[in-house]
């Protein structure tokens, strides 16, 4: 007589893909942390970008047992007190883990790797959130894996989770919302979605300002959730809102609300501190990066001159070091050649299935692309007037949705070949490109700067 929970032969090759999807994403990932340098060398700077700036927030508060205000010696440099004004959570993540090792006498690159691993883990906690939200988005299993291998394994994603930042543990909680946000959508309230929504955007609130489009596009939605159909009208559930929805919004408030009542009461009412930002660079003389009184046309064209859009582009797929390890033009146009194929037969498939969608879906889909918006005008004005460098690491959360709909381009080419010979291994194929390509860039890119060979 077969158990109760004895699975299925597809569901043991689910568990082995999982397994090997996680396995690989780590060993990478930690192969990666390992042999970054921790320095802030020239002339290559194949360090990760500004990590040494940020490895002083964990390491203060490691040893002194608070936070920065960010005008302390410790903090002081190019920077300046920059990141330390920033909500940081996962630098205070980091430092719990640094005041156990230095307790043990730990010191020098074990203190620096540790806090690499930190990341590497919260980059395996958003793999399997991934997985976990392809599950609600594609019924076939070769597109699940397919969208999970194409986000997980691009190799500029899989980086932001190898170095000391605040973007890995942004990115979770993008992850954690998206998934949390469909769950609602698919089903009711529930005890578990409101504490995943909640947890999500406390996380991201306390971990930089490029995601915060997320935290109000999927909050409308989950406000919109409490209006019901009643006799062709919408109407309110106060009683759902009273159980689930208040809850939520105070935890959210309280739960991130402490660093903006921090700010305000330190920087006397700017919860953001940016002017105490801008006030702290003047005073120590730290560089300004960018004119702030060009026209955003002025700006845009001042960057375009430097290449900063051909470094946009190159630097959302692989760009390791501190922008300094590009690949070849060859290996960015392939790249570039598979993503614009997947977003193409995306967009081809929402002209031709629109007849399908229904309005709750239109509206779930417009506003999370609307929060991809959001976060590329606020990166946009950090590059225009204050980084002056075309980093995609700040618009990386837009991916995510990005590759939703390449993997439904995709999804919808095979349909349309159908099961006709040639094409019949194209999903396994394009599901293999993503991680060929990464591991070629990693060990025969990026290692080649690494290991100096």
């Amino acid at each position: 007589m077969k158990g109760t929970f004895s699975l299925t032969n597809e569901q043991k090759r689910e568990r082995i893909f999982l397994l090997l999807y996680l396995l690989l994403f780590a060993a990478v990932a930690v192969s990666v942390a390992l042999v970054q340098p921790a320095e802030n060398l020239g002339p290559e700077f194949e360090n990760p970008p500004d990590e040494h700036a940020r490895l002083r927030i964990p390491l203060f508060i490691a040893r002194y047992g608070r936070l920065p205000v960010g005008t302390e010696a410790e903090m002081a440099g190019l920077y300046g007190g920059l990141y330390a004004m920033r909500p940081s959570l996962g630098l205070y993540v980091m430092a719990l883990v640094m005041r156990l090792l230095i307790a043990m006498n730990a010191d020098g690159f074990a203190l620096v790797f540790a806090a690499r691993l930190v990341n590497v883990t919260f980059g395996l906690c958003m793999a399997y959130v991934v997985y976990l939200w392809s599950k609600r988005l594609f019924t076939a299993q070769k597109i699940r894996w397919l969208f999970c291998c194409m986000l997980m394994f691009l190799p500029q994603q899989l980086f932001l989770h190898t170095y000391v930042n605040n973007e890995s543990m942004n990115l979770l909680s993008v992850a954690m919302m998206l998934y949390g946000i469909t769950l609602l959508y698919q089903e009711r309230f529930t005890p578990r979605i409101c504490i995943l929504l909640a947890a999500a955007w406390i996380i991201c609130l306390l971990t930089g300002f490029n995601a915060y489009g997320f935290v109000l596009c999927t909050g409308i939605l989950f406000l919109l959730r409490f209006a019901e159909a009643d006799g062709g009208a919408r109407r309110f559930d106060s009683a759902s809102f009273v159980r689930y929805g208040l809850p939520v919004i105070c935890a959210v408030l309280l739960g991130a609300g402490w660093w903006f009542v921090r700010m305000a009461v330190l920087h006397e009412g700017d919860i953001f501190a940016l002017e105490a930002t801008r006030a702290y660079h003047e005073k120590i003389g730290a560089l300004q990066i960018g004119d702030t009184t060009a026209s955003l046309g002025e700006a845009l064209a001042q960057l375009s001159l430097r290449g900063g859009f051909a470094d946009l582009g190159r630097s959302f797929v692989a760009m390791y070091g501190s922008m300094t390890i590009p690949a070849s033009d060859r290996y960015y146009q392939i790249y570039g050649i598979f993503l614009a194929a997947g977003v193409l037969c995306g967009c081809i498939a929402l002209v031709a299935d629109r007849k399908k969608r229904r309005a709750g879906q239109l509206v779930f889909w417009s506003l999370v692309f609307a929060a991809c918006v959001i976060t590329f005008v606020l990166w946009l004005r950090y590059a225009l007037y204050t980084d002056y460098q075309m980093q995609a690491r700040y618009i990386m959360p837009a991916a995510l949705p990005f590759f939703v709909l390449a993997a439904h381009g995709f999804a919808y080419a095979g349909e349309r070949v159908g099961e006709r010979k040639p094409f019949l291994y194209l999903p396994y194929l394009l599901t293999a490109f993503p991680v060929l390509m990464l591991l070629y860039y990693v060990y025969r890119v990026a290692f080649r700067y690494y290991l100096d060979f």
